[in-house]
This record gives C-alpha cells, structure tokens and sequence, in this order.
C-alpha cells in the first residue's frame, strides 16, 4: 500500500479506481476556489504545512484537535466505538508521532506536521477540481482524480470572506467506501487497520496501541 494518510483527509474514496468514471472536462475557473484549491495543493505538494494551513477550514483543524484528544486521553473502548476512518487517525497518531511532542501540539501545529512529513501528500498529486458551484457561504467542486470525473466533490467554505476548504465532509462518505474495501478483505476491520498501518511504517504496532497515551 503506497498511499499515505488520505483521509485526512481523503482516505480511501479519493484514491480508489471506482471513484474515477468519466472524461472530464477543463475545470471551472471560479473567483476564489480554484485558486483557494491550487494554493492548497501547491503546498501540500512543497510540504509547507505553514501555509496549507492557511488554506482549510476551521472545522478541519477542530477535527485534526479532536482526533489528537482522543489519541491523548481516549481508552480502549472510547477508541474502539470510533468511526473506521477515526479509529485509524487516532491509532495512527500513536503509532507514528512521539508521544511528548504530540502531547505538546494544538491542532494547527498537528496538520502542519501531517503536511511537512508527506503524510497527505499523495492524496491530491492526481487531483483537480471541476465544475464549481456556490450557494451563500458554500461551495463544492468536482473531485478530478487522474483527470477523470468522480462522483466525489470537495467542500469549500467562507470564512473571514476567504473560501477554506472543509476536508471534514469528506469523512461520512471515505468511511462508507473504506467499509467496502473492508468487507472484500476478508479482514476484521481492526486486523485491516493494523496491516494498513504497519505497511506505512513498516514496523509493528506497539502492544499498547490502543491505551492512551496521557494515563490517569
């Protein structure tokens, strides 16, 4: 498996073949999203995580805060009721970063981490966007991936009067497609997420991966 963390942000779903379906066509230039989307992927790209930061929503980085609190703090059977995409961001949170330099981070320094270590940088080297369309203080854009259609679209919202992309909406949808991936496995789902996490790193999750890292 080559594909790094994804779902942050687009885990499964964004990179999977049956996402791509159809020939696309030349993307909708829009004000600030298609710029807001270049700008973002340039630096995911460059890893500069000091400046894709600049680039996601609020609910994003609230996101990447939860995920780590629950990497802290979370026992067994609060991690084990995660979501599938959840449960795998907070054991890989434990498996991959120093237990005291995580414990010393707030979500803003914990996405710029992600982005300078190439963590999500796979997930939009064959990535676009196409039509736009906006409604208010929201906006969503065709996923391109490979140059071809999908039925996928990122989410962007306004914030401040400047677009930010919402890689949180995404997450409903990679879970469903990560359960897909999951049943043709012939896999428990916790079994996939160990050998998933052990291909990435290449070494053995630790026997005490699902106790929190701040005991009580």
């Amino acid at each position: 498996m080559n594909h790094r963390m994804t779902a942050l942000i687009l885990f499964i779903c964004l990179l999977h073949s049956s996402c791509t379906n159809e020939t696309t066509q030349q993307p909708v230039e829009n004000s600030g999203v298609k710029s807001v989307f270049d700008s973002y992927k340039n630096s995911i790209l460059k890893q500069d995580g000091s400046k894709a930061v600049k680039y996601v929503s609020l609910s994003t980085i609230e996101y990447y805060g939860q995920m780590m609190d629950a990497a802290l703090t979370g026992k067994e059977e609060e991690v084990k009721k995660l979501s599938t995409i959840d449960k795998m961001m907070v054991l890989l949170l434990r498996h991959r970063i120093d237990p005291k330099l995580l414990a010393n981070m707030t979500a803003d320094e914990l996405f710029v981490y992600t982005v300078d270590n190439s963590w999500i940088k796979d997930s939009v080297i064959n990535s676009d966007i196409g039509e736009i369309n906006e409604s208010n203080d929201k906006a969503t854009a065709e996923f391109i991936n490979y140059g071809k259609k999908t039925p996928l679209k990122y989410t962007f919202m306004r914030e401040n009067g400047q677009w930010k992309l919402d890689l949180t909406a995404v997450m409903p949808i990679s879970d469903q497609a990560f359960k897909q991936v999951l049943e043709s496995s012939n896999l428990g789902e916790d079994e996939y997420i160990f050998k998933i996490l052990e291909s990435l790193s290449g070494e053995k999750l630790s026997e005490d991966i699902w106790q929190p890292i701040i005991k009580e």
